[in-house]
């Protein structure tokens, strides 16, 4: 595909960013390698293309993943790995870190294999396959999330992330202790519906870190930072692992009763990675990453984030995993960069409310504004599951469906629930959702509605600190 081609892809996505030649290069090298297929083969390949590109208007990656998703074969997968885009696979690659466990099992015609394993302290990343005896791929019909990564005693240590093509990456809840993983997975149907197989696929295998270890460091950072609204992270260490960077840090809240709501808190602990925002500065104080970022476009260098919450401690532990560029020895080491806290969205007690009349705001819509933006509401009208409710707008981060509740004119209360979301823009969120109020069976002349919980997106810190600390 030439340069013409290229950009007019991108073009058709409908953003007038110029592609930038890396992406140019490695669009046209992957497509290149591509066997000769029929017409409908390349659309399917034109579609991918378009949207790894019009991913790329909004964001530059940095050593990131895989642009194009070719076909899953088990020759062609290994080619992926070995010439893959994601720089810690190459760099793992060649230090001689991929292994190659060569599992497969058969039945009813279709064969699944793992034919190569890059593990370290950071993640770990499979180069996979399932064909039937066609050789017709079905790699995207076999469920990656049931393989399991179980540690010396029996703990499940990591869990499916995202993919690209026939290349699954997966990351440690927590930073793993045991030198040796045993994956394992039973798929007893692959497909869905109409296209379900049944049968009985067992593999297993074991992976080692102890090589990749040899080449990992951990830099201790334990700094901490209370914030005056009542709520403290932690940052508690860098592990610099061969194909990529995990910094480990924690959220928790001091002020559990006032302002913030504790259990919306738990609840978001699948979300919490995406709001906390902060990014990397070299010495002068330039941007070299974000983490998250506020506004668009930013240099990102992140691979993915995890977070969870921990019971025990009442903490949220986040960590997030990085391309090894960003922390390379002879940058990170002798010139040394800060971490700057950006923001944080936490869940608050909002409890601001509006009484409103259902008929007038079919013909003037009226405004509700609170912690986390300014709702338009309109159309409120009768539906299968009770009174539906518009909810557009602009909100500060991104919409969260909370705790609402609504008061009709005779007292009664009703659940709410919120459904739809966000749609992102350039530096902005558009609101697209509605409020369905359930069990109100006729609309009443006047209502009151109630958000409880919302979140509330804090940038006002002013925090940072330098990196590399001590390291060991």
């Amino acid at each position: 595909m030439d340069t013409n081609q290229v950009d007019s892809l991108f073009s058709k996505e409908n953003t007038a960013a110029p592609v930038p030649d890396i992406f140019r290069k490695r669009i046209n090298k992957t497509l290149d390698s591509l066997p000769d297929l029929p017409k409908a083969g390349r659309k399917g390949y034109s579609k991918r293309v378009k949207k790894a590109l019009a991913g790329a208007a909004a964001v530059v990656f940095v050593g990131g993943a895989i642009l194009a998703n070719p076909p899953a074969m088990a020759d062609f997968v290994k080619s992926l790995f070995s010439e893959s885009y994601d720089a810690g696979l190459a760099s793992s690659l060649k230090q001689g870190l991929v292994q190659y466990p060569n599992a497969r099992t058969t039945d009813k015609g279709v064969t699944i294999t793992v034919s190569e394993v890059m593990a370290d302290r950071s993640r770990i990343v499979l180069a996979v396959g399932a064909e039937n005896k066609n050789g017709e791929s079905l790699v995207g019909r076999v469920d990656w999330g049931r393989l399991e990564f179980q540690d010396e005693h029996g703990k499940v240590a990591a869990h499916l992330k995202y993919e690209e093509g026939n290349v699954y990456t997966y990351v440690f809840t927590e930073k793993p202790t045991s030198e040796t993983l045993t994956v394992a997975g039973n798929f007893t149907e692959i497909g869905s519906f109409a296209t379900r197989i049944e049968g009985n696929w067992n593999i297993r295998f074991d992976v080692n870190l102890a090589q990749a270890d040899q080449q990992t460091k951990t830099v201790p950072i334990n700094q901490e930072y209370v914030a005056p609204q009542g709520y403290t992270i932690e940052v508690n260490r860098l592990t610099k692992a061969p194909s990529a960077a995990r910094l480990d840090l924690t959220v928790s809240l001091l002020d559990k009763g006032q302002i913030f709501d504790a259990e919306q808190f738990k609840r978001n602990q699948a979300l919490m990675s995406h709001e906390l925002m902060f990014h990397f500065e070299d010495k002068q104080g330039k941007p070299i990453s974000y983490v998250n970022p506020q506004e668009l476009p930013a240099v990102v260098h992140q691979f993915t984030g995890d977070s969870y919450f921990d019971e025990a401690t009442g903490k949220m532990h986040l960590s997030y995993i990085f391309s090894p560029q960003l922390f390379d020895d002879k940058i990170f080491d002798q010139t040394g960069m800060r971490l700057v806290l950006d923001g944080c969205v936490l869940p608050v007690k909002s409890g601001k409310s509006l009484t409103f009349k259902p008929e007038e705001a079919m013909r003037k819509p009226v405004i509700f504004e609170d912690n986390e933006g300014k709702f338009t509401i309109s159309d409120v009208r009768l539906d299968g599951q009770g009174v539906r409710m518009k909810l557009t707008g602009n909100v500060y981060y991104r919409p969260t469906s909370g705790e609402w509740s609504v008061v009709d004119d005779q007292g009664r209360q009703y659940p709410v629930e919120f459904i739809g979301g966000g749609i992102s823009d350039i530096n902005q969120v558009l609101l697209d959702a509605s409020l369905v109020i359930k069990g109100m069976s006729e609309i009443p002349s006047e209502m009151t509605l109630t958000h409880k919980v919302a979140n509330k997106l804090y940038s006002d810190q002013n925090w940072s600190f330098k990196l590399p600390q001590n390291e060991g």
